[in-house]
């Protein structure tokens, strides 16, 4: 059984490095995953935006 569906390790893998959280399906990944530690939330000011990146437990995760 897989952890992590084939459509959530498509937008999984866009946040390894960080990106700007860009829709609501995006979204819903990034809340399930940020509830067991895989992703972290943050801020960016100059554009307004909320952002997001995967943990270093979320990355080797993703790597399975």
């Amino acid at each position: 059984m897989r952890l992590i569906s084939m459509r959530e390790r498509h937008i999984l893998e866009k946040f390894k490095k960080g990106s700007d959280v860009s829709d609501v399906n995006e979204e819903m990944v990034l809340n399930r995953y940020a509830g067991i530690g895989f992703v972290q939330f943050g801020y960016d000011w100059d554009n307004m935006k909320e952002t997001a990146k995967l943990t270093d437990s979320g990355i080797k995760h993703l790597n399975r």
